[in-house]
């Protein structure tokens, strides 16, 4: 192998592992801001929850006018944790 090959294929190698390494943090970033939404999300669910039952416990409304309004009864078991492998 001549000296410009091996300089060529370094120099490819080198991009591949700068894009390899760009990619892994891009990764990591979507994976911390799915993390963030889904506590997020988890916090809004608990306080949807804890409104609708302050409104069914003063006699407001009845479960079945909030459902008409478009408001769905909060669930009241947790969701199983996903298995992680």
């Amino acid at each position: 192998m001549t000296e410009p090959d091996r300089e060529r294929i370094e120099a490819a190698l080198s991009e591949l592992r700068t894009e390899a390494t760009a990619a892994l943090d891009r990764l990591t970033n979507h994976r911390d801001r799915a993390a963030q939404l889904r506590a997020e999300a988890d916090a809004e669910l608990r306080a949807y929850a804890t409104e609708y039952r302050t409104i069914r416990a003063r006699g407001f409304f009845t479960a079945a006018q909030l459902k008409q309004l478009g408001f769905t009864a909060p669930r009241t078991r947790q969701r199983r944790a996903k298995r992680t492998p």
